[in-house]
């Protein structure tokens, strides 16, 4: 009997010492790391399940998001943001994480969902150095609505108000179709020349000079046309 003992616990083993949330912790992180997506946000959501009050949760959850999203599991990413979102309302990282929900909003074409989340960092974190991706983000989401008017203005507000940040190129493109859209094309083609003229080392002011150009070539004005296609 007792040499029987001794070969199942040769066999299988002795019982498996449970793991302390740090080793959870790390071995998430280590998974992470090593592009493993999926078993890392298991492991990040298991370390959030078990420790909720530990500090490191709402930073495990933020990771699980983006294991998900790295893996094509967006939806479930989009129900672990709104969950930090309800769970920790005083995270320091709230509006880090609300923009992020937008952006996540938008990706699944939840247009109404990302407008209102990104109006609601813009109205109520006035100071965070996110609000001009907020406002580019709302005026997108209203561009896919096809609320052409009022996405021009709010993406006017991220030239006029925040033009060094990064998301004025990109807001300021956005407004010169908004205006096309509306069917005014001189203000369009004007705004396009000053995507152009404002940010030249961008990417969208190649963009924006082929439809400044193409717009200029309609009317006749060839010699401008030529000269805004050479700057494509």
């Amino acid at each position: 009997m007792v040499l029987a003992l001794l070969i199942i616990v040769a066999v299988v083993g002795a019982p498996a010492r449970a793991e302390t949330p740090d080793e959870v912790f790390s071995f998430a992180n280590h998974l992470k790391r090593d592009g493993l997506n999926e078993a890392a946000a298991q492991q990040f959501l298991r370390f959030a399940r078990e420790n909720p009050t530990d500090r490191r949760a709402p930073e495990a959850l933020l990771s699980a998001a983006d294991c998900l999203n790295q893996s094509g599991g967006t939806e479930q990413a989009v129900t672990v943001l709104e969950a930090i979102v309800n769970t920790y309302p005083d995270l320091p990282e709230q509006c880090k994480v609300e923009v992020q929900l937008g952006r996540l909003y938008a990706k699944l074409e939840r247009h109404e969902d990302a407008d209102r989340t990104f109006t609601r960092v813009a109205v109520t974190m006035p100071d965070c150095a996110l609000v001009p991706d907020a406002l580019l983000g709302k005026g997108e989401a209203l561009m896919a609505q096809k609320n052409y008017a009022a996405a021009s203005e709010v993406l006017r507000g991220v030239v006029e108000n925040h033009v060094e940040s990064k998301a004025a190129p990109r807001a300021a493109y956005g407004r010169a179709v908004c205006l096309s859209r509306l069917g005014r094309q001189a203000e369009a083609m004007a705004e396009f020349e000053r995507v152009v003229a404002r940010f030249p080392g961008d990417p969208l002011a190649g963009f924006a000079a082929l439809e400044a150009a193409r717009m200029q070539a309609a009317r006749g004005e060839v010699e401008r046309a030529v000269t805004l296609y050479a700057r494509a």
